[in-house]
Formats: C-alpha cells, structure tokens, sequence
C-alpha cells in the first residue's frame, strides 16, 4: 500500500498515468459538488466520456428517485469530512447514460485546498457481484422452502466444538415426531432419548465418529404419542481440515415399508407352515391312517362273531374311540371341521372332557357356567384343539387325578383355563421334543391373536391360560 507522501513524491507523469489506467472510476468534486476531473474509466462505468462529467454535479450520476438523500448524505460528509472505504455498508446506485441504473462501492476521500475541501471518489463497479450475492440468496431462499415443505426431515447436528449440538431440524420433524424444530434446539439429547434404546447407540457413534456408521442406517423413534416410527437417515458428513465438524442428513419415514416387510415374512413363514401340515396329513394319511383303519376293520370284523355282551360293548366302544382318534388326526393337521352336534366351544369342551375320563386315569371336570361366546368356527376349532392338546399333555405326562377346564368372560376378554394336580414342570427349562404340544399350543394362540401363558412347578400342578382378547 502506497502511502500519501509516497504518492506526492511520485512523478506528475507516473501518477497521471495510475489514475489513468486505474480499473476503477476516480472523480474529483469540487467543494460546489461539481466535478472537475473523471478518469477514463468513467466512460466504461457511466457511458460518458470524461469531458462529458466535467462541469456537472456529482447528483449527474444519482437516479433522480435518490438525489434528494444524497444531497443530505453530502451536506453531512462535508460536516464531518473523513475518508470513507468501499463497502461501507451503504447500497449505492448509479446511473448510466442509457437510463439503466449500476450497483456501485464508492471511496470518498477529503482533500483540503486553499479553494476549498475537494472530495476524491473511487467508484466500482459491483454488479457482478450483486447478481453472485442474488443468486446466492435465491438459491438459500429455494433451500429453505424445500426445507420447511419436505416430508422427510431434513437435519444438521454440530459436532464440533463438542459437544454435539442440533443446528437445524427441519419443519416435518414436528409432523413425523410430535416434536417440533424449538424443542429440539432446547433440548440438546432430545434426539437421543427419543431414539430406541436398540439403536441409540448407533446414533451417538453418528456424533462421535460418523465415519464408522453405516449410511444409510435405520432408527426407531419414540414419537410424543408413544407411536413407534422407522426412520432411514441418509447423511453427508462436513469436514474441516480432515475433521468431522457437522453431519447434514435427510431422514425418510419407512415405517409403512418396514410393516409391509414384516407382513411378507409373517406370511411366508406361514405358507412355510401350511407346506409342512400337507407333507405330515400326506404322510398320516398313506401311514398311521392307514393302519388306524386296518385296526378298524379287523374289530368290525370281530363285532360279528357271537360274543358276550359285555365283550360285543367293548368292542362297540373301541370302534367309537377308534373313529373318533381318526377324526381327531383329520382336524388336528387337515384343519377339517367335525359335526359334533351343537358346534358350540361349551358342548365341545364337555364332549374332550368327558371323552377323557372315560378312557384315562384322569377325572376331567369342565366350568362354563352360561358362557356361550360368538366364536368363528376357526376361532372354534383353534380352542378345541388348544385344549385337547392341553388335556393331552395332562394325561400323559402330568400323573394327575384331575384336571378342570373353566371358561369365562371377563373385561378383558375370553378366557380359557385348563388346570390339573399333577406333578408340574419347569416352563423355564428347554422345551423338549416331549414338550412339542406346548410349542404347538403357543403357535395357535398366537395366529388367534391371544395372549398365552403356562404356570406351572414341581409337584403343584400347571395351569395353562389363554385370554382371547374382544375385537
């Protein structure tokens, strides 16, 4: 920088030259604001030649909409004369020969004479830069309405200085979450407690070293009603010299993609399901069925010999048991319904009990009282076979003397209680291939949507428990 005795020093030729060639306009005001002398460059700025300038008032080159002010802007500097650089802070508008108008900086620079105080002025042009500075605003100005009117939240977390901190959260956090932007600006770990307990430690490594976070990643949030909501966050990490200063993200609700992926695996895993019931009804049906009916034949061929009484009885009843155990295989694996009469869950359930008692060590007693709940028949048929499975188990492994089925209604929905006196277990231990009915058991209340529980411990008995809950 050249200071002003340098410049005095310098020779008239050398410094007629530097203003001459100067790439900005230099004006020189006389103290009557009239200009006495325009470099060459006012041309380029103005349109006017420079012996065009000489002579006119500095309010020559004001739009006529601003002259009033600057005449008040010039009476003040002149009362306070000091040099004024460029970008002041002060929007200033020539204008040019041609009527358009040019955004420009000015310096102003007193200089005292025996005539007077002259003013030198410095005049750029900047109107590229404004049209920078414009397209600049415009396009922070389309980022903030695509902002504020995105469905996905768009989000920006410093991470340093630590400690991480939320600088912007976009306005569909409020409609995703129930949490809006301000909360999140107050509450700096908002983020994180409403964040799953699964994957909030995945979210605080995104703060601490984003470079090991797999991207995209997923989250569950916790919204402010206690709705669980699946979020897939997409992100870019900024960096300042090699360090992760901030994360900017965008976060898109997947929860309807996430719940329909759920649905696809339920239902393959029952197709899964319903391929293994039809290889086991093929294989009961050309094996035990098969031999079921052998053993069928030979005691009807038997019923037709001349036998006692109370033996021809025996036999009659045999086949009875016989023909029911093949109904029974049917329905259990084929899912077929049976013609028992009324079809309601209360005769069914004294029918299994009575079945039981009569050809078991176990006394089998059933408690319905006036229960007669609306059941559809697959709603029918899974109870039944929850029971029979139940009552099963309680003959052959429990060494009971009684069990006792109850139905009843309760607030909460249907309940179903099979209780014995036998020996019990532990349910906490491995479910053994003896225990394979209890598996089978959970799985039907689970497809009827019921909640299932088994009480049980050595040597005071089990109660299995099914609550089938009002629609």
């Amino acid at each position: 920088m050249f200071s002003f005795h340098i410049i005095q020093a310098m020779d008239p030729k050398m410094l007629a030259a530097l203003v001459d060639r100067a790439p900005d306009g230099v004006l020189l005001v006389d103290p009557g604001g009239r200009i006495t002398f325009a470099n060459p460059h006012t041309q380029v700025l103005f349109g006017y030649s420079p012996d065009e300038l000489l002579g006119k008032t500095i309010e020559f080159l004001v739009p006529e909409r601003f002259r009033g002010r600057h005449i008040g802007h010039q009476a003040a500097f002149h009362a306070r004369p000091s040099t004024r650089p460029m970008g002041s802070g002060l929007e200033l508008t020539a204008l040019r020969s041609d009527g358009t108008e040019l955004p420009v900086e000015i310096s102003l620079s007193p200089i005292p004479t025996e005539e007077g105080q002259y003013v030198a002025a410095i005049v750029r042009d900047v109107s590229e830069r404004k049209a920078l500075e414009d397209d600049l605003r415009r396009s922070e100005e389309r980022y903030r309405l695509l902002a504020e009117q995105a469905r996905d939240i768009i989000y920006r977390i410093r991470l340093l200085p630590a400690p991480p901190r939320v600088e912007y959260m976009g306005p569909a956090a409020t409609a995703l979450t129930g949490f809006s932007p301000e909360d999140h600006y107050a509450d700096p770990d908002l983020i994180l407690r409403i964040t799953d307990p699964a994957q909030r430690a995945l979210f605080e490594r995104l703060m601490s070293d984003p470079d090991s976070v797999p991207n995209p990643f997923m989250t569950q949030i916790h919204r402010r009603d206690g709705i669980v909501v699946w979020l897939e966050h997409q992100f870019s990490i900024i960096r300042s010299n090699g360090r992760p200063v901030a994360i900017e993200a965008i976060a898109r609700d997947t929860t309807a993609r996430v719940l329909l992926e759920e649905e696809r695996q339920r239902l393959h895993a029952e197709n899964e399901l319903v391929e293994d019931r039809e290889r086991i009804a093929r294989d009961l049906h050309d094996g035990v069925m098969q031999a079921l009916y052998g053993v069928g034949l030979s005691l009807v061929q038997q019923r037709g010999q001349a036998l006692p009484p109370e033996v021809q009885a025996g036999l009659d009843e045999a086949v009875s048991a016989l023909n029911g155990v093949i109904a029974d295989i049917r329905a259990y694996v084929m899912d077929l319904p049976r013609d028992n009469g009324e079809g309601t869950l209360a005769s069914e359930l004294t029918r299994l009990a009575h079945d039981l008692s009569a050809n078991g060590p176990t006394s089998v007693t059933v408690d319905v009282g006036d229960t007669n709940p609306m059941l559809s028949e697959a709603q029918l048929h899974s109870l039944l076979q929850i029971t029979r499975e139940a009552l099963s188990n309680v003959v052959r492994h429990a060494a009971a003397t009684t069990a006792r089925v109850t139905l009843k209604d309760d607030p909460r929905g249907l309940i179903l209680e099979i209780r014995d006196d036998g020996h019990g277990f532990d349910p906490a231990a491995n479910v053994s291939e003896d225990h394979l009915g209890l598996r089978n058991m959970r799985a039907r209340a689970e497809q009827l949507g019921a909640d299932f529980e088994v009480e049980s411990s050595q040597g005071a008995g089990t109660v299995v428990r099914l609550r089938l809950r009002p629609v």
